[in-house]
């Protein structure tokens, strides 16, 4: 019983706390390794506070190269975060390659089940 308990209490104490203080200075800093970072924090956390942030250019092509999010692209993160947050899984399987029908299928989303608009902060970069 007591193993249990110690593996338990490991398993609890090695697991990383949420900070919202946190994501917003990931945000803010902008680089794509952090910006991938932060995305994937709000979306474990299914943080509906960060939706305007995840959904604003929703396009974003940029590869990450760091060790633990290789080869992701920051649009691919942002739609992980929204399908994670909606509960919803989309029309299409989230690559790293932008897809408008995934984006628009998560601002109908947002657009039903939220106070925020979507059409104003997702626009296309072409």
């Amino acid at each position: 019983m007591t193993k249990f308990i110690c593996i338990v209490f490991l398993l609890a104490s090695c697991q990383e706390k949420y900070s919202r203080e946190e994501v917003m200075r990931l945000l803010d800093k902008g680089a794509k390794d952090d910006l991938v970072k932060a995305y994937y924090m709000i979306g474990q956390n299914r943080d509906t506070s960060f939706l305007r942030e995840v959904i604003i250019n929703p396009y974003d092509p940029r590869i990450v190269h760091d060790a633990e999010f290789y080869g992701m692209s920051v649009y691919q993160c942002k739609m992980n975060a929204l399908k994670a947050i909606s509960g919803v899984l989309p029309p299409r399987k989230i690559t790293y390659q932008p897809d408008s029908a995934i984006v628009n299928f998560y601002c109908r989303w947002i657009n039903k089940n939220t106070s925020l608009k979507c059409d104003e902060h997702a626009k296309k970069p072409w």
